[in-house]
């Protein structure tokens, strides 16, 4: 594609969209997408049908929005995690070389910030551009909830997330998170262990078009800690280290109970009770560890399936809708 002046301008960007079941939101986010992106060059959709149970979506009208794009019919659901790999996998396949996003398709990522996001990379190939909430349209309860998730994710892994799937990523950045088998698991804690230069916008979340989430406490929470397990062998040495430690205050305990029996300031069978419940726990804690973080470490030097392959077998068909590329 040339310029006016002679001048290669950026490949068309591309943005993937999971969605299961909610087609009347997915055309509302279509839309959206198309009136803020008027100014500029009109992104490709690359929509995840992850396994939905009901028919969709409206191909004419999704055309009707002016956009073109793909609609990946998957064979099964995957979770909104794997549908994301599927589509960057096969975005990343189709070799365009552009730009490329991944939001949701409920709302809660507003289609009006979506310009800046992918302004945003300025032709880094490299570079990850993130969505850092600044204000959620979500109940007390979920806001603590997540407060305390943070703080846990923190103290485990020694990183910041505070950024969900709403991201845009240069082509080279793309191409090194789809053949991270992470990616499966959870997008946003990929790109900050993918070691790439990562830029936070500050962006506030949109209210869901349909007004209520899909997902229970309990998908939610596993979602948690599926983010905590893509840094497994980070967080198994924080503990390892921290077992360490309660080993050393544990000899402290003990000397102080040993001290105590030679004053004869304790009772009979106390010093041994004591003694026998702290290296119990002092040994067990420290075993435990270890044994975690050796088969973190062993299962991470097996790991050999590679998301584009995984994307490749998931793929039933390709419905097309809008102008040709």
């Amino acid at each position: 594609m040339i310029a006016a002046m002679g001048e290669p301008t950026d490949p068309q960007p591309t943005v993937v969209v999971p969605v299961f079941n909610d087609w009347a939101a997915l055309e509302k986010l279509a839309a959206g997408v198309a009136a803020a992106t008027a100014g500029g060059p009109a992104p490709r959709l690359v929509i995840v049908d992850d396994g939905s149970s009901e028919p969709g979506p409206d191909l004419e009208a999704l055309a009707r929005t002016g956009l073109a794009g793909e609609v990946l019919r998957l064979h099964r659901n995957l979770g909104h995690q794997g549908a994301i790999a599927v589509g960057l996998c096969h975005a990343v396949a189709r070799g365009d070389g552009g730009t490329m996003a991944a939001m949701d398709g409920d709302g809660e990522d507003r289609p009006e910030d979506l310009p800046a996001l992918l302004a945003a990379v300025g032709g880094e190939p490299q570079r990850i551009v993130v969505a850092e909430r600044a204000r959620r349209h979500a109940p007390l309860g979920f806001r603590l909830f997540y407060q305390l998730y943070s703080l846990v994710f923190r103290l485990l892994t020694g990183q910041h997330l505070g950024f969900g799937n709403f991201c845009a990523l240069g082509p080279a950045a793309a191409r090194r998170i789809v053949h991270m088998p992470e990616v499966t698991v959870h997008l946003a804690a990929t790109l900050l262990s993918a070691r790439l230069p990562i830029r936070r916008l500050s962006m506030d979340r949109g209210p869901r078009y349909d007004g209520r989430s899909k997902m229970s406490f309990v998908a939610l929470t596993g979602h948690g800690l599926r983010s905590i397990a893509v840094f497994g062998e980070a967080v198994l040495t924080r503990i390892v280290i921290a077992a360490f430690w309660v080993a050393a205050f544990g000899a402290l305990v003990l000397l102080v109970v040993f001290l105590m029996k030679l004053g004869g300031m304790a009772s009979p069978g106390w010093t041994t009770t004591v003694a026998g419940v702290v290296i119990t726990v002092v040994v067990q804690t420290v075993v435990v560890s270890l044994l975690g973080l050796l088969l973190i470490m062993r299962g991470r030097r097996a790991e050999t399936q590679d998301p584009a392959m995984l994307a490749k077998s998931m793929i039933q068909r390709i419905d097309r809708f809008g102008p040709p590329p």
